[in-house]
């Protein structure tokens, strides 16, 4: 089975503990309850396995692992890009 398939597949499952380990992480949760975690959660998950669904040969999955894929989106709204920035502050 694909990685992408298993999280499609496992997708409310995983959420579950996505949002449980979110409550244990203060920092994580604190504008967020349990529906906008679910919500958030399920749309960068999502992203991710559209983005793991797509078809790429070695040379673009070497230049997607290193963040320089010629075929990322450059959209700012992404959720997982959104994410990613509040992470990085």
């Amino acid at each position: 089975m694909r990685l992408h398939s298993f999280i499609s597949d496992n997708l409310d499952a995983i959420l579950i503990d996505w949002v449980a380990f979110a409550g244990e992480q203060s920092h994580a949760a604190v504008n967020l309850d349990r529906v906008a975690l679910l919500d958030r959660g399920r749309l960068i998950l999502e992203e991710i396995v559209t983005d793991m669904g797509r078809p790429q040969d070695d040379e673009e999955r070497q230049a997607k692992s290193e963040g320089n894929s010629a075929t990322a989106s450059t959209a700012t709204d992404l959720r997982s890009r959104s994410r990613a920035r509040q992470r990085e502050r």
